[in-house]
């Protein structure tokens, strides 16, 4: 495997996997890249655990990872979005808001 590009940490309600945690794994199995895409479901499941993280404390705590381990690990920063058409204008903006994301993948 070159790189996993679809990897969930504690941000994302269905992990408990501290950001720390994924790095070095992803270095003890010589991955040379990797790319977490936590949950962002707007509104999915209803009435079940929240699907969303606070975006604007997700990405600095990122980056400050990126920083630390770039001489070991190429990481990338994505999101797992939830796609609903009636959602499409609402998702947009997040896209738009956010444009520092390196890959966005739709669930």
């Amino acid at each position: 495997m070159y790189c996993d590009c679809h990897l969930h940490t504690c941000f994302s309600s269905d992990s408990e996997a501290p950001v720390k945690d994924v790095l070095e794994k992803a270095i003890s199995l010589h991955l040379p890249a990797i790319c977490v895409t936590d949950h962002q479901d707007l509104d999915f499941p209803p009435g079940e655990l929240s699907f969303q993280f606070d975006t604007d404390a997700y990405l600095p705590v990122m980056n400050r990872f990126r920083k630390e381990y770039e001489d070991r690990l190429d990481f990338r920063i994505g999101v797992e979005l939830g796609i609903q058409p009636h959602l499409h204008d609402t998702l947009t903006d997040y896209v738009a808001k956010y444009p520092s994301f390196d890959f966005i993948i739709g669930s």
